[in-house]
């Protein structure tokens, strides 16, 4: 397992967000999705040739968010808001300046909120296989509240469990052709990260974002990428998304 380390600060109303520092080189955030944990993912076939990529040429910095990993569980205020928040709370305790940042699924609306927030901060941003707005606010499909309402359902029965037929359909979506290892690998990292009862709150707050005004208002280098078979973020949304940041490039 490559070298981290991993610290702990608090945000505005004093819940703890666990945070972990690992390479050297120009600071580069990668957010995190709901779905995270910093030592275990440093263990998942998925998540390890990402990190380790990212580490051997950068100061890797990476948090789990509330609710989620190492950070605070049990936490009265979870919102988007406070994921924002949180955010601002890593950077500065790490004594970040201005960075890189790279957003992926969940990840993509908070760094562009923060962005949007605070010009300068940034110096580069990347938003792969994103979106600005959730699954409840989009209107071009009338099945997709449904859809999102199914998942819903099913993240509450079939969390963590690798035998349950939800879990290889989640799976599936991440790496269509991924191994039994990456399955499992899947499994076991829903498992760390957190409780189906805290999946279920944290995916309600993702299905309700919209930051498409903030977007807009984005001022620095971005790229946006997007896979073209994405099962979990239609390839739409990253071309909607692309359209509204003036400096984007795809």
């Amino acid at each position: 397992m490559s070298s981290q380390h991993v610290r702990f600060c608090k945000s505005f109303d004093g819940a703890e967000i666990a945070y972990a520092v690992s390479g050297e080189g120009p600071p580069v955030v990668l957010m995190p999705n709901w779905l995270t944990h910093l030592e275990y993912q440093w263990r998942s076939v998925a998540w390890r040739p990402w990190l380790e990529a990212l580490a051997t040429r950068y100061q890797l910095i990476r948090y789990d968010p509330r609710g989620c990993g190492m950070s605070d569980r049990d936490v009265s205020d979870l919102s988007f808001e406070t994921w924002v928040r949180d955010f601002g709370a890593v950077v500065d305790a790490v004594g970040l300046d201005r960075f890189s940042l790279l957003g992926i699924c969940q990840g993509g609306p908070i760094a562009i909120e923060f962005t949007a927030r605070h010009p300068g901060r940034v110096s580069n941003l990347v938003l792969y296989g994103t979106y600005g707005r959730g699954r409840f606010r989009r209107n071009a499909s009338p099945e997709e509240p449904q859809k999102a309402k199914v998942m819903l359902e099913m993240l509450e029965v079939g969390w963590a469990h690798e035998d349950h037929a939800f879990m290889r359909a989640f799976a599936t979506q991440f790496q269509p052709r991924g191994s039994i290892e990456h399955l499992r690998s899947w499994c076991e990292l829903q498992s760390a990260a957190t409780s189906a009862s805290n999946a279920v709150a944290l995916s309600r707050v993702m299905f309700d974002v919209d930051v498409q005004d903030s977007a807009a208002r984005l001022d620095c280098p971005t790229l946006v990428a997007h896979p073209d078979r994405d099962a979990v973020v239609p390839v739409e949304e990253g071309r909607l998304l692309a359209k509204k940041i003036g400096r984007a490039h795809v």
